[in-house]
């Protein structure tokens, strides 16, 4: 089965990073952001928006690089976990599990605190076929 996303959109807002403790004492990182997306339909813009999620070194690295209106372009797997709320209903959230994130542009309050243009380039082509299936292989 095959279960892969590609998708391109801006940060609606700063990311959140979180620092789990493991019951063997190591950490788990985890990184949650929303990317938005501007769907055309005829002379329409319909904003679609998507949760995204990042782990460990990639948790680090969008701390480090990303903030509200940078552009990305994400590579990874459609997720739905389901929970019981405080009030014990039943909630279902769905997000993309990041494998693999792009910088293809920074926003207009871009924080230079945040990292160096140089180290982190905006520029960006679109992966080949080739190279999205070689992504895609680890699933």
């Amino acid at each position: 089965m095959v279960n892969n996303i590609v998708i391109e959109g801006n940060l609606i807002k700063d990311p959140e990073y979180r620092v789990f403790k493991k019951d063997d004492g190591t950490e788990f990182k985890k990184t949650r952001f929303t990317i938005a997306y501007n769907k055309s339909y005829k002379e329409n813009s319909i904003p679609m928006f998507f949760n995204i999620e990042t782990y460990n070194s990639s948790a680090d690295y969008a701390m480090k690089v990303l903030q509200k209106g940078t552009g990305v372009l994400i590579i990874g797997s459609l997720e739905s976990n389901i929970y019981t709320d405080k009030s014990g209903k039943n909630v279902s959230y769905t997000y993309i599990k990041c494998r693999n994130i792009r910088v293809i542009s920074r926003g207009k309050s871009y924080d230079k605190s945040k990292g160096s243009e140089q180290v982190y380039s905006t520029d960006f082509e679109l992966p080949s076929d080739e190279e999205l299936e070689q992504l895609f292989k680890g699933d």
